[in-house]
């Protein structure tokens, strides 16, 4: 809980910054501009409390006495941000938050040990894990973040049935002393598994309806699809989601 001890350091300190320089406004006479600053520090502290929090909570099996940490991924950024820590105890229960920041990803990780990418399209999510199992996590509460999930997997699926497929057409395709109609078995099949992979893809993307969620999703196919394929599904997502600042960066070539 280090990291929320630290922010009520800096609330306790800019508390009795304000209040100190209230009291040398009022000595001095400044009387609008006192009045001006007690409806600025009003305002803030009710948008504050009243700002509803985003929520990560559930249980991390296998990490006892390790620390859970909740980081903020920026959209275009290649930093982490932590926004929220805990230590777990036997139990596993946990629940971290932050102010939300506009849609992004965030990742719960446990310090040396596995992380879990998340969307934060919903104000609470619920994550259950086991480390020594990681990618058995179960997600509830946000459409999107599942979304990736099973994306991960099928992808992974598909991908490995692809390069099988078009490693075993190269080799077949290398032997000098076999006639062409007995490889074209092996080029056919890596032909299909490699349109297998486009049109999971294409059905994927093109029906997911959160625009961070396809941005992910494009960024892993951008090294598994046909470049062709790629911009259309590129195109067609924009077309969805015109302003979306993850997809606008795939356009230029970020």
């Amino acid at each position: 809980m280090a990291h929320r001890s630290r922010c009520r350091s800096r609330q306790a300190i800019s508390g009795k910054f304000i209040v100190i320089l209230l009291k040398v406004m009022q000595m001095r006479g400044l009387k609008k501009q006192l009045l001006a600053w007690c409806f600025i520090a009003a305002l803030c502290a009710c948008q504050n409390q009243g700002q509803q929090r985003f929520v990560v909570q559930g249980n991390i099996r296998q990490a006892a006495g390790k620390t859970l940490l909740l980081a903020e991924l920026p959209l275009n950024q290649r930093h982490r941000l932590v926004v929220d820590s805990t230590r777990l105890d036997s139990t596993g229960n946990y629940r971290l938050s932050t102010l939300p920041q506009p849609e992004c990803f965030y990742q719960v990780f446990v310090q040396d040990g596995p992380g879990f990418l998340l969307i934060n399209d919903a104000p609470t999510i619920n994550l259950n894990a086991d480390v020594s199992h990681p990618d058995g996590y179960k997600l509830t509460g946000s459409t999107a973040s599942q979304s990736i999930q099973r994306y991960d997997a099928q992808l992974q699926t598909l991908y490995l049935a692809q390069q099988r497929a078009r490693q075993l057409a190269d080799s077949v395709a290398g032997l000098k002393n076999m006639a062409d109609s007995l490889k074209q078995p092996s080029a056919q099949a890596a032909l299909a598994s490699q349109t297998a992979l486009d049109q999971y893809l294409a059905n994927t993307i093109i029906a997911e309806g959160n625009g961070t969620a396809q941005y992910y999703m494009l960024g892993y196919a951008k090294g598994v699809a046909t470049l062709a394929a790629w911009q259309t599904l590129l195109d067609r997502t924009l077309q969805k989601h015109p302003k979306h600042a993850g997809l606008l960066a795939l356009k230029n070539g970020h």
